[in-house]
């Protein structure tokens, strides 16, 4: 195999695993942010858990009581765990109550999301939990579909520098090889044609010619070989 070929093996090596790097990486993101941080009801429901609100008898102003430090530390660690039981720990009953569907909600997206089934959403305990893991799953489509285009657009490319080196190599044309966008192979096709034809015509001139300085002075130690 010649250094060109190898160098666009490489490439292609490269470039697949970088995509499969980033479909993981896409997929494990989104579970990950799911895991780290409850859905966005979740959020809400922790920042609103501050205070519980209920409606006085004698009218409609609301009366608003404050949950203790502890029962907010404990609903904290059930959403981060995504463990109801926990849920159990805490001394207001609303509070309690809503602690537990937080949870419900949460263990719900993380199956819709796994399951890329937007149906699942329709479980949740609110329309505002449902409408969050709803668009929980239309990022992570929107993500995934890029994620495939991208793919897609760097096979076509790369297929595009495999027929361009292997024209530029079979016409020992190295004009040919300045239609090649990745820089390292684009260089090695220059090698490939500069470097045997400096040591036929012994003219160290042509090695220069070659777009990377290391494969220059591998061009002209050829050169010096018999």
């Amino acid at each position: 195999m010649n250094y060109a070929k190898k160098i666009l093996f490489a490439t292609a090596i490269i470039s697949t695993a970088l995509f499969v790097s980033a479909c993981t990486a896409d997929q494990t993101g989104s579970t990950s942010n799911t895991t780290s941080n409850p859905s966005a009801n979740s959020q809400s429901s922790t920042s609103a858990s501050v205070s519980i609100s209920g409606t006085q008898a004698a009218g409609t102003s609301q009366q608003t009581h404050n949950v203790s430090n502890d029962d907010q530390i404990a609903y904290q660690v059930a959403q981060q765990l995504k463990d109801a039981s926990s849920c159990s720990k805490i001394k207001d009953q609303d509070y309690q109550k809503q602690c537990i569907s937080a949870v419900d909600d949460a263990k719900l997206t993380d199956q819709a999301l796994a399951q890329n089934d937007a149906s699942i959403c329709d479980k949740e305990s609110t329309p505002d939990a449902q409408d969050a893991c709803k668009v929980q799953i239309d990022v992570t489509k929107a993500q995934s579909a890029a994620s495939q285009e991208k793919a897609m657009e760097a096979q076509q490319i790369a297929a595009e520098n495999q027929n361009t080196m292997n024209n530029a190599l079979q016409t020992q044309n190295p004009a040919l090889c300045d239609g090649i966008t990745d820089p390292n192979a684009k260089a090695a096709c220059q090698f490939d044609i500069y470097s045997p034809m400096a040591k036929q015509k012994n003219d160290p001139s042509l090695c220069k010619k070659i777009s990377d300085v290391n494969l220059q002075n591998e061009c002209e130690q050829n050169l010096q070989k018999k």
